[in-house]
C-alpha cells in the first residue's frame, strides 16, 4: 500500500483509539509508527542504489519491488512486531508504546492483504532464508509487477 493509503488507514484507527483513550500523544505516536515503519525501505534503497536526498526519487523506486535484487526491511516483520509486544508487557511499558505497537501492527497486516507477496513473505526470517531475494518475496507475473506498484 502506499504512502497516503496508510496515512489513512493510520488516521482512521488513530482516531478510534483517541475517541478511547483521549492522548494526544498516543494518538501522534500510532499515527507516526503507522506510516514511519516505511523508512525501513530506504536502508534497503541506499544499500542497492547509494544514498539519496532525492525523495521522490527514492519514492518511486521503492514502488517498484523488481528495482530491487534484495529486500531486507527489518521493520516490516511479525518478529519486531512480537519482540515489540513482548518487551510492552515483560517491562509494563506505558500506553504510548501500545499506540506504537498497534501502529506497526496495523501496518504490516494492511500489507500482508494488499501487496502480492508469498504468505510467509512478512516473516524476517523467511526472507532471510531465501536470501532476501525479491523473487522469493513478491508473487511477480511478467508485465504485471510494474503495473501493479505504479497504481
Amino acid at each position: 500500500m502506499r504512502v497516503l493509503g496508510h496515512t489513512a488507514a493510520s488516521l482512521t484507527m488513530g482516531t478510534i483509539l483517541y475517541n478511547y483513550a483521549h492522548s494526544l500523544n498516543g494518538f501522534l505516536c500510532f499515527l507516526m509508527a503507522g506510516v514511519l515503519i516505511d523508512a525501513d525501505h530506504y536502508l534497503d534503497y541506499a544499500r542497492e542504489h547509494g544514498i539519496s536526498l532525492n525523495l521522490k526519487k527514492v519514492y518511486n523506486t521503492c514502488k517498484t519491488p523488481t528495482s530491487f535484487k534484495r529486500l531486507t526491511l527489518i521493520l516490516h516483520s511479525y518478529e519486531f512486531v512480537i519482540i515489540l509486544w513482548a518487551l510492552i508487557f515483560a517491562f509494563d511499558l506505558n500506553i504510548i508504546w501500545n499506540y506504537i505497537a498497534i501502529g506497526f501492527t496495523l501496518h504490516l497486516l494492511i500489507d500482508q492483504v494488499t501487496n502480492p507477496v508469498r504468505s510467509l513473505s512478512y516473516f524476517f526470517l523467511f526472507r532471510a532464508l531465501n536470501s532476501f531475494k525479491v523473487e522469493k518475496v513478491f508473487i511477480t507475473k511478467r508485465g504485471v509487477e510494474h503495473a501493479y506498484w505504479n497504481r
